[in-house]
């Protein structure tokens, strides 16, 4: 029931904070730069949103523009506008393919979702997301955000935000591929470190239509829809949430995936290429969830 309470009470914070299905950032990755930038005017497409690389080694992410209705905006050729979420520095390593991001600011849903706020830094964020804090503890009280924080292994508010703030400003590390002869960039998010003991190993856990078999190699995903996957896996035991790193999803790797689509329908979107990246990016990005070790449950709609 502690769970069921944060799920239900403090899950729209952290879909406002972005922090449901992102932020597995590690700490990792160095700022030296190691052969020739094969990102610079790149960009990297994750279904509607995108990341642009700029030859000055500076990045910018930006998600599709919405009106106060929550609508989408778009040009004149029915194509995405972008609003600006998040931007800071790369850099990169052509020997190995990875490319390590490192946010200065990151902007925040409004509260009714119609749109996001200005872009902050890790100390706005931080007072931001205070704010959020206080807001949840005001209406449900003290006692109440207690249980909580206690639910999710944490002493003390500050040390949840420290966590949650830490997690979003983490360097994060990407493997990175071009298909279509250079004309789309592919990208696989690293996994975070493992936190405590695996509790998942050898154990069988149900998602919502779906199931989840875990062993120390990897994990496989099954779902009534006769979708699959297979990949791996980190886990933070403290507060039980496990990241899932496909490594092929229905047979296919990220490559294959994008190869295996073909057409010209471009939808919201300039190209063909751009279109078909930003679906196989989508679909083999990390996801992040809690797991119950009681119930034997995965995913935040259990």
């Amino acid at each position: 029931m502690k769970k069921r309470v944060f799920f239900t009470g403090m899950a729209a914070i952290l879909l406002t904070f972005g922090l449901v299905l992102t932020g597995c950032g590690d700490d990792g990755g160095g700022d030296g730069n190691v052969g020739e930038n094969e990102l610079s005017g790149k960009t990297y497409f994750m279904y509607s949103q995108k990341i642009e690389f700029a030859e000055s080694g500076t990045y910018k992410k930006s998600t599709p523009t919405t009106d106060e209705d929550g609508d989408y905006v778009y040009d004149g050729n029915g194509k995405y506008t972008y609003t600006e979420i998040e931007n800071g520095s790369y850099s990169w390593d052509d020997s190995s393919k990875k490319v390590v991001f490192k946010p200065a600011k990151i902007a925040i849903l409004l509260e009714d979702y119609s749109g996001y706020g200005a872009l902050l830094d890790r100390t706005g964020y931080r007072s931001a997301f205070q704010e959020e804090i206080d807001k949840f503890k005001a209406k449900n009280g003290q006692a109440a955000l207690d249980q909580e924080l206690a639910g999710m292994g944490f002493s003390s508010m500050s040390a949840y935000i420290d966590y949650r703030v830490n997690e979003a400003f983490a360097n994060t590390i990407f493997a990175y591929i071009f298909a279509a002869e250079g004309a789309a960039l592919l990208m696989s998010e690293e996994l975070p470190s493992n936190n405590g003991a695996n509790e998942l190993d050898g154990q069988t856990f149900n998602g919502s239509a779906s199931t989840y078999v875990f062993s120390g190699a990897g994990y496989t995903y099954t779902d009534s829809h006769s979708n699959s996957a297979t990949g791996t896996y980190a886990w933070n035991a403290q507060i039980k949430l496990v990241y899932l790193k496909p490594a092929e999803i229905d047979g296919k790797t990220n490559v294959q995936y994008f190869e295996s689509m073909s057409g010209d329908y471009t939808g919201y979107y300039n190209t063909a290429d751009d279109y078909r990246a930003s679906l196989t990016n989508g679909r083999f990005i990390v996801q992040q969830y809690p797991y119950d070790l009681t119930e034997k449950t995965v995913g935040w709609d259990n």
